[in-house]
C-alpha cells in the first residue's frame, strides 16, 4: 500500500522523536530552539577609530584577538570588497588606487544612502606607508585610513574624528552588515547606544531595522 504524504511526514516525525529521551526534549530542540532570534550586542566600545596599521590587523585577525574597535573597521573593509590581506602586497601604485577608489564608490553607494543629514558624503579609502608621525602602533609597515569627504564644503576627516552619532552610526551599520554576511541570517541586536544617539541618527537607525527586517521576511 503506498503512503501518503501526510503518512510519510508523520512518520520523519516520530523517526526525530524516537531520537531524544523525551517528547519535550524533541519540542525544545527541534521545534522551539531553531525559532529562538539571535541577539547581537553592540556597545559604545565598538566605535570606528578609522585607521589602522594592515601587518597588525591582519596578526589579530589570525590570532582571533581581534580588538573591539577592528570589527566595525573590518566590516567596513569587507562591505567595501577590499581584500585586507592583499593590500599590503599590491606592487602596483596604479592597480591600488584603482582598487581604493572602487571600493569608495561601492561603500558610498552602499551606506551613505542611509545619512539623510548630509548626501555630499563620500567615503574613502587610502593606504600608506607607515610614517615615524604616526599614531601610536602605527609607525612601521603599511598603514590603512578610512576618511569622509565632503563634497559640498571641500573638506576631508577621518572617520574617528567625526560627531559621536555619525561614528556610532557608521560603526554599527559596518558592524552590522558584515555579521549579516557572515552568519546568513536574520539578526535582532541589542545595543545600549541607540537610546542615547542624536534623534536623526536613532530614526535613521530603526529605518534601517525596518527595512532589513522587511527583506528578511520576503
Amino acid at each position: 500500500m503506498e503512503q501518503t504524504d501526510s503518512v510519510i511526514s508523520l512518520t520523519e516525525i516520530l523517526n526525530s522523536v524516537s531520537e531524544y529521551d523525551s517528547y519535550k526534549d524533541y519540542v525544545i530542540e527541534d521545534v522551539i530552539k531553531p525559532l529562538i532570534p539571535k541577539f547581537l550586542y553592540f556597545d559604545e566600545y565598538y566605535q570606528i577609530r578609522g585607521c589602522e596599521n594592515i601587518e597588525t590587523l591582519i596578526e589579530r585577525k589570525k590570532s582571533k584577538n581581534l580588538q573591539p574597535s577592528d570589527h566595525p573597521l573590518l566590516g567596513l573593509i569587507n562591505r567595501a570588497r577590499l581584500n585586507i590581506e592583499r593590500l599590503s602586497e599590491v606592487t602596483d601604485t596604479r592597480e591600488l588606487k584603482n582598487k581604493l577608489e572602487g571600493a569608495s564608490n561601492h561603500l558610498t553607494k552602499k551606506i551613505i544612502k542611509y545619512w539623510s543629514q548630509n548626501k555630499h558624503l563620500r567615503l574613502l579609502f587610502d593606504v600608506r606607508m607607515a610614517r615615524e608621525k604616526d599614531p601610536f602602533g602605527m609607525q612601521y609597515g603599511t598603514n590603512i585610513w578610512s576618511e569622509v569627504e565632503d563634497t559640498k564644503h571641500f573638506v576631508t576627516t577621518e572617520i574617528g574624528s567625526r560627531s559621536r552619532g555619525f561614528i556610532w552610526f557608521f560603526s554599527f551599520l559596518a558592524w552590522y552588515g558584515d555579521i549579516v554576511i557572515i552568519m546568513r541570517m536574520s539578526s535582532y541586536c541589542l545595543t545600549s547606544q541607540v537610546y542615547h544617539c542624536m534623534v536623526r541618527p536613532k530614526r535613521i537607525f530603526l529605518n534601517i531595522l525596518k527595512q532589513r527586517l522587511k527583506e528578511s521576511i520576503s
